[in-house]
């Protein structure tokens, strides 16, 4: 199996579809579904859980300025940090930055991996 389709079944066993729904709801035309938020919550616990005491490999992928609780859990985990970010690309000491989209960078890791 590929990086890129690793990856993708990785997250999908993680997350699911969004749990906000546009367009479902009455007035602005948004409906939260917090039963579905706590279940992805539950599991991505578990998932952690499954991991305690190993070091990890974060990869983050275009979390940019706007969404710094994406940043903050990445940067937060212990292990090597990678943000791929073609804009915003501060990240703590000790990271790697790739200035890169995502596909571009998957692509470039896949090509450069060593498995």
């Amino acid at each position: 199996m590929d990086l890129e389709h690793a990856c993708r079944r990785a997250a999908e066993a993680i997350f699911s579809a969004d749990a906000l729904l546009i367009g479902a709801g009455a007035g602005m035309g948004v409906e939260w579904v917090p039963n579905r938020s706590e279940e992805q919550k539950q599991r991505y616990r578990n998932w952690l859980g499954q991991l305690a005491g190993k070091r990890l490999a974060i990869i983050e992928f275009g979390a940019g300025m706007s969404v710094p609780t994406v940043r903050w859990e990445c940067e937060s985990r212990v292990g090597q940090f990678i943000r791929v970010n073609p804009r915003d690309t501060a990240a703590p000491l000790g990271s790697i930055v790739l200035p890169l989209g995502a596909l571009q960078a998957v692509r470039a890791l896949e090509r450069n991996a060593a498995c």
